[in-house]
């Protein structure tokens, strides 16, 4: 009898990791090598496609590659940090040519999923795409990774009621140590833009590849 219920108790426990182990590959998988260790992400194609389809159409370009992890956001509070963020956008920021965002001639997304419409959550983990907040509010080709719970950042939950907050579409699978080491570097770089004073990594982390995973 005790032999039965271990092994149905294994067999149990088996199946349940095999479903997850099929399930987490059944997403798009995103690594992003680094010269201070790689962070991977699982795209939520599925519950985010619209959002998904538009940050994988760059990395299938590779054209995150040789862009960085640049700004290290915090609570204007307490100051604990709440997001890393890198990608195509902070080239601009960082060499100070940055006046506008059409300017740039990056493609940007009107039309994302929201936070309503996907589930998904600003929670520690979660990767979220930019947004252009000065002109047009669309989506723009930068991502940020939620270091803490940022409930201000979904839909309708922001001090604007009019806000679609920010459209989430992945998560972190891997490196989230990285992630937090990364945003823990000195910030003292420079920035033409006062609302990211004191945000801008003194040494941005370059994202040496970024590429779909072979394992899904």
């Amino acid at each position: 009898m005790k032999f039965f219920l271990s092994a149905s108790l294994y067999l149990g426990l088996f199946s349940m990791f095999s479903v997850h182990a099929v399930e987490s590959y059944k997403n798009p998988v995103v690594v992003f090598e680094t010269n201070m260790g790689n962070i991977v992400i699982e795209v939520k194609s599925k519950q985010a496609p619209i959002t998904s389809a538009y940050f994988l159409s760059f990395i299938d370009q590779g054209k995150f590659n040789g862009t960085s992890f640049f700004r290290s956001g915090s609570n204007k509070k307490d100051g604990k940090l709440q997001f890393l963020e890198g990608g195509l956008v902070g080239e601009f920021i960082l060499n100070g040519k940055l006046t506008s965002i059409k300017e740039t001639k990056l493609p940007t997304l009107a039309n994302y999923d929201t936070t309503e419409t996907s589930k998904l959550k600003h929670q520690v983990g979660t990767v979220s795409m930019g947004r252009d907040l000065l002109e047009t509010g669309n989506a723009l080709p930068d991502i940020f990774i939620c270091l803490d719970d940022i409930p201000s950042f979904d839909q309708n939950l922001v001090e604007d009621p009019k806000s679609r907050g920010f459209p989430a579409f992945a998560v972190v699978i891997e490196g989230m140590d990285i992630a937090k080491i990364m945003a823990n570097q000195e910030r003292k770089g420079y920035t033409h833009i006062p609302f990211l004073q004191g945000q801008i990594l003194t040494t941005p982390v370059t994202i040496v590849h970024a590429y779909r995973s072979e394992q899904n």
